[in-house]
């Protein structure tokens, strides 16, 4: 299975785009910022 991080500050984009992609069929994890998306790395 694929797995995406989603990175953005705005809770509603990100709560858009996981709906579309587990729809999908795609795992992911979320950041609300660059700097919390660097911990995943």
């Amino acid at each position: 299975m694929k797995t995406v991080l989603l990175t953005d500050d705005n809770e509603d984009i990100i709560e858009l785009v996981e709906l579309i992609l587990s729809k999908l069929g795609y795992q992911f994890n979320k950041a609300k910022n660059g700097k919390d998306a660097i911990n995943f790395c």
